[in-house]
C-alpha cells in the first residue's frame, strides 16, 4: 500500500479489510450520533430529533430526555472539531509552525471563502479553544493557564440560525465564575457550525483527489498516528 491509498483510506475514500483511519472513525461517529448523511447534506434541528429511531423510540412511549439530546450533541460536535484538527494536521499544517490543525483547518476556510468572519483570528482562537474546552474538561468554559489572554465561556444554541455560526459577547469575561450574565458568553450555533464543517471536510477532500493539497507526513507515521489495525 503506497502513501496515497492510505490517505484514502484515513479519509474514508477508500476501505481496507485490515486498517480504518481515524478521521473517517471520528466522522462516522460525529454524523451517525447526530443523525447527519453528511457530505452536502444541510443537517436541520428536526433530523436530529428524529435520528436513530427516535420517532419510533417516542411512539412507544420511550421519550428521549433533553438532558439525553443535549449530551450527544456535545459528543457530536467534539467528534467533527476533531476532524477539523486531525485534516490540518494531515494536510495544512506547516513543519516549522507549531500550530494546532483545528486553526490550521478553520484559516484555510476564510481563505477559501467558506467562512466569513468579522474579527477573524479572534473567532478561530474562539472556536479553537471549544475544541480544547470539550476535549479536556468535556464543559463550556476556557480558562488557559497563561495569563494575559481572554477567557471564554459558552453557550450551545441548538436553533435554527441561517448561516450564523458565533455571535461574541457584548463584554469580555473576567474568569469569576459568579458573573453569570448571558452577555458574556460566546453563542455557538451548533447545527450551522455542523453544516460548516462537513463544508470544509469535503473541500479539503476534494482539493487533496485533484492534486491541490499534499500531506508531507510520512507513510509510517500516518500509519502510526492516524489509522487503526483491527
Amino acid at each position: 500500500m503506497d502513501k496515497e491509498q492510505l490517505l484514502k483510506i484515513i479519509l474514508g475514500i477508500s476501505t481496507c479489510s485490515e486498517r480504518v483511519g481515524t478521521f473517517n472513525l471520528a466522522l462516522e461517529r460525529a454524523r451517525f450520533i447526530c443523525g447527519n448523511i453528511g457530505e452536502k447534506h444541510q443537517l436541520t434541528k428536526a433530523e436530529f430529533y428524529f435520528r436513530q429511531d427516535t420517532l419510533e423510540k417516542c411512539m412507544n412511549g420511550n421519550v428521549p430526555s433533553q438532558k439525553e439530546e443535549i449530551g450527544e450533541l456535545f459528543v457530536s460536535l467534539f467528534l467533527y472539531l476533531n476532524c477539523l484538527e486531525q485534516l490540518g494536521l494531515l494536510f495544512l499544517s506547516k513543519k516549522e509552525k507549531d500550530e494546532n490543525g483545528i486553526k490550521e483547518s478553520l484559516e484555510y476556510a476564510c481563505n477559501n471563502g467558506m467562512l466569513n468572519f468579522n474579527g477573524v483570528k479572534e473567532e478561530i482562537k474562539v472556536l479553537t479553544r471549544l475544541r480544547h474546552s470539550l476535549a479536556h474538561n468535556y464543559g463550556l468554559v476556557s480558562i488557559p493557564k497563561w495569563k494575559q489572554t481572554t477567557y471564554y465561556k459558552y453557550l450551545l444554541s441548538f436553533e435554527e440560525a441561517g448561516n450564523k455560526i458565533i455571535d461574541m459577547p457584548k463584554n469580555n469575561w473576567s474568569g469569576d465564575y459568579t458573573q453569570k450574565n448571558d452577555d458574556l458568553s460566546v453563542i455557538i450555533y451548533v447545527f450551522p457550525l455542523i453544516n460548516k464543517i462537513e463544508e470544509i471536510i469535503e473541500s479539503i477532500k476534494s482539493n487533496f483527489l485533484n492534486g491541490t493539497l499534499s500531506c508531507s507526513i510520512s507513510k509510517e507515521e500516518l500509519e502510526a498516528r492516524f489509522t487503526i489495525l483491527y
